[in-house]
């Protein structure tokens, strides 16, 4: 468990080098609709972590139906990059997504990347990544100074 301030973690069971294909990012492929109602209903449920991330115009929710990869936490200093790939037989508009290796991980270091998120005034989140002088303290841009 990577502690009480993120989620459980990714971490590496082998030397990984830079450039590496790790692991791709599986869960349902849903609508923008579907992922506001999916939200919407994790909250209702008390689900604490939501995992789905924008695909190209589809959003992938491996909340229920996912792979380790969703329990990769988001860190300002991450050793992965999440490439998006064009599939044949996808539906329109889809990008499949695989995390690949920034940098050289070691064995048991935690798999990190950016989230990237949009400041949202409703969800701002206080990030716990632990990159010392790069952690920027927010996940995604800070929120609006007063």
């Amino acid at each position: 468990m990577a502690g009480d301030d993120k989620g459980y973690g990714l971490f590496a069971t082998k030397k990984i080098e830079a450039g590496e294909f790790i692991i791709p990012y599986i869960g349902d492929v849903i609508t923008n609709e579907e992922m506001d109602r999916r939200w919407d209903e994790y909250q209702r449920q008390g689900i604490k972590h939501q995992y789905m991330i924008k695909a190209g115009k589809f959003y992938i929710d491996p909340t229920i139906y996912g792979n380790k990869a969703r329990f990769a936490n988001h860190s300002c200093d991450p050793n992965v990059i999440v490439e998006k790939w064009t599939m044949d037989c996808a539906p329109q508009g889809f990008k499949a997504l695989a995390f690949v290796a920034y940098k050289p991980i070691e064995v048991g270091e935690e798999i990190t990347f950016n989230y990237q998120f949009d400041y949202n005034k409703e969800n701002a989140q206080p990030c716990h990544c632990g990159a010392g002088i790069l952690c920027k303290k927010w996940m995604g841009k800070a929120p609006p100074k007063n």
